[in-house]
């Protein structure tokens, strides 16, 4: 993967869903390898047509990674975990999602955090400990993350908390 450069130290996106839209403010000063790695999607048109795959209430809405008949659009290669970057999860604050034993898993799914979770920031180097990071922050449409809080759900498949209704990602694009 080719890391692109920024115009800015911090990029703004607008993910636009069938909810509305939410625009992103990303942190390349403090997260610049996820960062770069989730402009690299964005720009590849990666996320467009993707779901929110599950929503945990007063917890974190996952995506980046399903279409909507859940088939998985799989990512290039992991990236090194930025955790330890000084960010938190919190209510509002996006981070990359990878798998709980592997602390350098992430590709191309994250979540936005829909409570204060610091369970999952950075607290020591071992693999539970190590965090989820944090790369960037909701910062217009957190009427629609709101939403997301309230969206009933099932499970279904592999996906414990799968949206009864589809919430899709229509389109990712770059505005700063």
């Amino acid at each position: 993967m080719t890391v692109k450069k920024f115009d800015s130290k911090y990029p703004e996106v607008v993910l636009d869903t069938t909810l509305g839209p939410i625009t992103l403010r990303l942190n390349s000063e403090k997260a610049p390898l996820t960062v770069g790695n989730f402009l690299n999607y964005a720009d590849r048109g990666h996320y467009n047509g993707t779901i929110v795959h599950e929503v945990h209430k007063n917890f974190i809405a996952l995506l980046g990674g399903y279409t909507e008949n859940l088939k998985e659009r799989t990512g290039d290669f992991p990236i090194r975990n930025e955790a330890a970057n000084g960010l938190e999860n919190k209510r509002y604050t996006i981070a990359m999602a990878r798998l709980p034993h592997s602390i350098d898993s992430a590709t191309t799914h994250f979540f936005i955090n829909l409570a204060d979770n610091a369970n999952l920031n950075h607290s020591g180097k071992d693999a539970d400990k190590f965090g989820f990071c944090v790369f960037g922050e909701v910062i217009a449409g957190r009427e629609i993350v709101d939403q997301l809080n309230t969206i009933s759900t099932t499970a279904k498949q592999d996906f414990p908390a799968l949206p009864t209704a589809t919430i899709a990602v229509q389109n990712v694009k770059r505005i700063k």
